[in-house]
């Protein structure tokens, strides 16, 4: 986290979206126990300033800095919002800087990489305004999504089942994917894991033979990113997140990382994907660490151990692991067998029909 007069300056320097208010935010918000998803009985009305107001209509999810709101903007003219559900999220420390994160990872995605991964976008999750006050703030999120990987396991879980290696192969490429566009714009996440994916509306529609090059996964929660660029050029890091199961393999060790932390979260999600419970490691040999739990043994064993060796065997912070390529190396899956694809199209087409509905 950056120090708050820089995070002002960076700001700033975004221009549109954002809106500092001198005066404290006062309206009243319901508070709730439980943390899971509720519907308020009647609309709340909040009014951010003279020309703003929106609706919330309830609650989809809190946790320990945030609580995250249903929320829409009624007609206003010269407003880009008529009309719009939005997911309002209310904190106080952390959703400047992960708006800047955001806006900031879209303004430096150049459009070569979008030649690679034309069907990829959003691969970062979008923004539209931050209301600042002196006691809150609001970060305006797009609100296009079914739930997290840990609620489709969940989901899995409660129809007797287990997430299929297709499906995990799949969401593992988009999550490849995806990071390296992060790193490509210069942004480490810092906090990979399966609550921060969130399936995309229309999840389980992609068809044909390029089905596993569509994306349907968009990544949210930048409240612990870091930006390089405001870092002299080959810095490292030291630190823990004390998250049992997504500690990297530097972290458990005391030893800087920098890209690693990113990668060790995808593949930490692929396990909860694959085996349904957090990725436990033990070491081989000294300097070699590898997953406590067995592929099955009509998964392709082979792409998952050279995917998850190149991962938490990494020699230095010079020289992470080539998401891409590992990408590139995870797509065989499905063009070595053909069948998969079919297979996916037909997986994912069930899954849409198991997974809920939001009410909200």
């Amino acid at each position: 986290m950056v120090q708050s007069q820089t995070l002002a300056t960076l700001l700033c320097s975004l221009g549109t979206g954002v809106y500092v208010y001198k005066h404290v935010f006062d309206a009243k918000l319901p508070t709730f126990k439980q943390k899971g998803p509720i519907k308020f009985k009647a609309p709340i009305a909040v009014r951010f300033n003279h020309f703003m107001v929106c609706h919330l209509t309830g609650r989809l999810g809190s946790g320990s800095f945030a609580s995250v709101y249903a929320a829409t903007f009624p007609s206003i003219e010269d407003t880009e919002l008529m009309d719009h559900e939005v997911a309002m999220k209310k904190g106080i420390e952390f959703l400047p800087w992960e708006f800047y994160a955001i806006q900031t990872i879209h303004n430096r995605t150049k459009p070569s990489h979008w030649a690679l991964f034309p069907r990829l976008h959003p691969f970062v999750i979008q923004v539209d305004q931050l209301h600042v006050y002196q006691n809150a703030t609001f970060l305006c999120l797009e609100r296009s999504y079914r739930g997290t990987l840990h609620d489709l396991v969940n989901t899995y879980a409660k129809h007797g089942k287990a997430v299929p290696e297709n499906i995990a192969v799949f969401y593992t490429l988009q999550m490849l994917r995806s990071i390296h566009m992060v790193h490509s714009a210069h942004f480490l996440h810092g906090d990979i894991k399966p609550d921060n994916w969130v399936l995309l509306r229309g999840s389980g529609l992609a068809t044909g033979a390029a089905a596993f090059e569509t994306s349907e996964l968009s990544l949210i929660d930048f409240g612990r990113s870091i930006d390089l660029r405001l870092y002299p050029k080959g810095t490292c890091f030291k630190g823990d997140c004390h998250a049992k199961g997504f500690q990297c393999v530097e972290m458990l060790t005391k030893r800087p990382w920098r890209h690693q932390v990113d990668a060790f979260g995808v593949v930490a999600t692929a396990h909860f994907l694959l085996f349904g419970d957090y990725i436990e490691l033990h070491t081989t040999s000294p300097s070699t660490w590898r997953i406590k739990r067995h592929w099955k043994r009509y998964w392709r064993s082979d792409l998952w151990t050279t995917l998850f060796d190149r991962v938490l065997n990494v020699p230095s912070c010079d020289a992470p692991p080539d998401l891409l390529a590992l990408a590139t190396m995870l797509e065989r899956y499905y063009t070595e067998d053909a069948s998969k694809i079919k297979e996916l199209t037909q997986l994912l087409r069930a899954q849409d029909r198991m997974v809920p509905r939001s009410s909200l």
